[in-house]
């Protein structure tokens, strides 16, 4: 049963985090329209702002007893939502609607519910394993929008084409939701039979066993857990915001900027699959701060590769370490907190990440028309992301004194000194 709940999982979340996909067919629009940067940023700026209310809805969902079914009514909005691009794409008003309030704001309620919901299956000591598996359609959705949206559109036309993939992915996700059944009460939170903990990083109980979410939410590691995702995000709402109007920017309209956004998202499937399976290994917290590092190495980078082939390799690096980094932030509340209320928490934390979503993308599409380039946007992200490397430093000590875990071989020198 489990793994027929995480194949559903992995299919829906391909069809529903095609609505996080601002980037690859908003530059289109952008073009037909004559759309300045900081107006194509606008309906994804939009939809972060709608998103913060809905990812609280989307743990709601995952706590609830129907998790599937309520996943369903949001996978046909995601579904309305693409046709309504294809059919109103010259407006902006109707653009914003369209994206702001049914793609992302339902893929938000969508992906986040179903993506808790089905974790709940796994036991503690295989929770990097669950975020990783669980939420790898979204990673895979990518690669297979991006080359779905290049043949229809290519075939069919912006607006039939966008039709047609809602058509496509609202159905398809609100069937295979509908049957999605919820784990046993406390199946998480309860070892597999007869199989101990992976590792000291991957500990059999949490740290807060039976807490309420009110009590949960005024925590300290919630707070630092919530501001390590929105810091940690940032650069990835800005490039997902504008990525081909950035791959244009430096590179020209030479090679194919869907071809980019589909080989890049080849390292966000890598990602989630190498999180899965090395996570609970070596800690949550000790992978996530790493990957951090090495974006914001690659966004110093970025600006002077000079070549499209080390843009395109270092944008794979990107997309792998903002993945794994999304995977660790569903275990670290899975790993600290009570199942009950992980959802709900799942769902409150995002807003960390749709509130990043309402100034970064903006304020990036602002800095890159005044300065004519994007490599100020590059090198403000980087400092970001070296912030967060900090504050999940904290955060990966504050979780091994409570828990008393000591984290495996060097990486202990290195994370907990």
């Amino acid at each position: 049963m489990r793994t027929k709940m995480l194949v559903i999982t992995i299919i829906c979340c391909i069809c529903m985090a095609a609505g996080n996909l601002w980037g690859l067919f908003g530059a289109d629009l952008a073009e037909m329209n004559g759309w300045n940067h900081f107006q194509a940023s606008l309906p994804f700026v939009v939809s972060n702002s709608v998103g913060c209310f809905t990812g609280i809805l989307g743990g709601m969902v995952s706590d609830s007893k129907s998790p599937g079914k309520l996943t369903a009514l949001g996978s046909l909005s995601i579904g309305t939502g693409l046709v309504f691009l294809g059919l109103f794409k010259t407006s902006l008003p109707m653009v914003v609607f369209s994206q702001g309030f049914l793609l992302i704001a339902c893929q938000t309620f969508a992906s986040v519910g179903l993506v808790s919901a089905a974790m709940k299956w796994f036991p503690m000591e295989q929770k990097n394993r669950a975020s990783g598996l669980a939420s790898l359609g979204m990673g895979m959705s990518s690669a297979i929008t991006a080359f779905l949206y290049q043949a229809v559109t290519g075939r069919l036309g912006f607006s039939a084409g966008m039709c047609v993939l809602g058509i496509l992915y609202g159905g398809t996700g609100a069937v295979l939701a509908w049957n999605f059944r919820p784990a046993p009460v406390n199946a998480s939170q309860s070892g597999s039979a007869g199989a101990a903990p992976v590792s000291a990083a991957a500990p059999a109980r949490v740290i807060y066993k039976g807490i309420t979410r009110k009590d949960a939410i005024r925590t300290p590691e919630f707070l630092m857990i919530v501001v390590s995702f929105c810091l940690s995000m940032s650069a990835n709402l800005a490039i997902n915001s504008q990525t081909v109007l950035i791959i244009r920017s430096y590179a020209g309209t030479a090679f194919p900027s869907w071809l980019f956004v589909a080989i890049g998202a080849l390292g966000g499937i890598t990602a989630r699959l190498t999180a899965a399976m090395i996570g609970d290994r070596i800690g949550t917290f000790p992978l996530w701060r790493s990957m951090a590092a090495v974006f914001a190495c690659c966004l110093l980078a970025f600006p002077f590769a000079g070549s499209i082939w080390i843009m395109l390799a270092l944008y794979v690096i990107q997309q792998f370490c903002i993945n794994s980094m999304i995977v660790c932030h569903y275990a670290a509340y899975a790993l600290i907190f009570d199942s009950a209320c992980t959802g709900f928490l799942t769902g409150l934390g995002s807003t960390g990440y749709y509130i990043a979503g309402i100034v970064v993308p903006a304020a990036a599409g602002l800095i890159s028309d005044r300065a004519g380039s994007y490599t100020p946007v590059f090198l403000g992200l980087a400092v970001v992301e070296a912030a967060t490397v900090l504050l999940l430093t904290r955060l990966g000590r504050k979780y091994a004194e409570k828990l008393g875990a000591v984290l495996p071989g060097t990486a202990r020198k290195f994370w907990n000194r």
